[in-house]
């Protein structure tokens, strides 16, 4: 019988879990297993906020595919995928095409800009591991600047979008302001941070008392946050509203939402907003071969409700993919996915966080405890025991 051949397009939580899982269930003879990633390492991005504040080194959220899979099992490919041939069962990549006959795709996700005329030229993102390198030089650049030229707007941070990674990051900043004021030497005082959002409250997805909780840390720390406020165009100087009123900054950093990559529409799949509908086994409807999962996918409950987009929901799709491939291969019945929600964790800087774990509420230095449980846990469900120990003070 003619080995299968499994290619899996990205390498974040999805992509290295569906692998991972992979290598341990199917027997040699059984299938190639080839990872597809457009860098040799995985970042983690529940952290992604931390290092463009100055509280993390960039290479603190790194961590190098080769080591956490079983080369002997898995074949680990550094390159860009260019486009999808569903009809010749190809993914076609910059120097070579690859033959599968099981794909699943973890691309993950791009900002949503919604054309907002500006935010390409002048704003910076959270996304991945080169935006936040720009962005980190950028307000590195500014407080060098500043103790140089004294212009006011050198030192004005304005956050477009008070959703889950914008208050992490405004959290952040904030947290780390005394430090770089005092290695910049610039006073506390010229620090302005402000945060816009469209909608009627900041993190509106979430529940009263995580609201209130956040708003009232944000305050401690001087945040200004506008709400109602929607902004209509960036400038190379601050950001227009909705109401004609400017708010000046030399840095902008866009966190409004996410969208799919451009390369599933290109391939012919039915999309909403770049990403593929999926169905309760993680496939592509009416593509029995082809999985979707992660950022690049919308995942509905039986209820008809989409899941947010999450590391915990990327997680457990990886752990299920793999096991239907396995089905598929072996002629076995597949399971339907069942995400089990354990609950929502925000960091508040770096001593303090926020949310629900199992039904429970937690807010203060337990929930920032709490948070670094569950990156620790991710490491151990990598396999790796020599990578726990390594990260789990960071």
């Amino acid at each position: 019988m003619k080995k299968k051949q499994i290619v899996i397009l990205g390498g974040g939580y999805a992509g290295v879990m569906t692998a991972i899982n992979l290598q341990k269930k199917i027997k040699n003879k059984e299938a190639d297993i080839i990872l597809v990633n457009y860098e040799d390492y995985q970042y983690l991005t529940t952290k992604l906020h931390e290092p463009p504040a100055g509280t993390l080194q960039e290479d603190k959220i790194k961590i190098m595919i080769n080591e956490i899979i079983d080369t002997n099992k898995v074949i680990f490919k550094k390159a860009t995928v260019i486009g999808i041939d569903k009809e010749n069962k190809k993914v076609l990549l910059g120097n070579e095409k690859l033959d599968y006959d099981y794909l699943v795709v973890a691309f993950g996700a791009v900002p949503e800009t919604f054309e907002t005329p500006g935010v390409k030229e002048h704003a910076y993102f959270i996304y991945n591991f080169d935006s936040i390198h720009q962005l980190r030089n950028q307000i590195k650049t500014m407080f060098q600047t500043y103790s140089k030229e004294a212009n006011d707007d050198l030192l004005s941070f304005i956050v477009v979008g008070g959703g889950f990674t914008g208050v992490e990051f405004l959290s952040e900043l904030a947290y780390n302001a005394p430090a770089l004021c005092n290695k910049y030497g610039v006073p506390l005082e010229k620090i302005k941070i402000n945060c816009v959002e469209a909608s009627s409250s900041i993190l509106r997805e979430f529940e009263g008392e995580m609201i209130n909780y956040s708003l009232y840390v944000l305050e401690q720390y001087g945040i200004k946050i506008r709400c109602n406020k929607k902004v209509i165009r960036c400038e190379n100087d601050g950001v227009i509203l909705d109401n004609s009123e400017k708010i000046y900054g030399n840095t902008i950093i866009w966190t409004v939402g996410i969208k799919g990559t451009h390369i599933s529409s290109q391939a012919g799949f039915n999309v909403i907003n770049g990403r593929v509908k999926i169905n309760e086994f993680l496939q592509v409807p009416d593509e029995e071969n082809i999985f979707f999962i992660g950022d690049s996918s919308i995942y509905t409950d039986e209820r008809g409700n989409e899941e947010p987009p999450t590391a915990q929901i990327a997680i457990q799709q990886g752990e299920h993919c793999a096991r239907n491939i396995v089905a598929l291969i072996r002629g076995k019945a597949l399971k339907p996915f069942k995400y089990i929600y354990r609950g929502t964790l925000m960091s508040l800087g770096r001593k303090k966080a926020t949310g629900v774990v199992y039904g429970i509420k937690v807010k203060g230095r337990i929930a920032s405890l709490l948070k670094k449980v569950t990156e620790w846990r991710y490491y151990l469900k990598l396999g790796s025991i020599k990578l726990f120990l390594k990260k789990m003070f960071i």
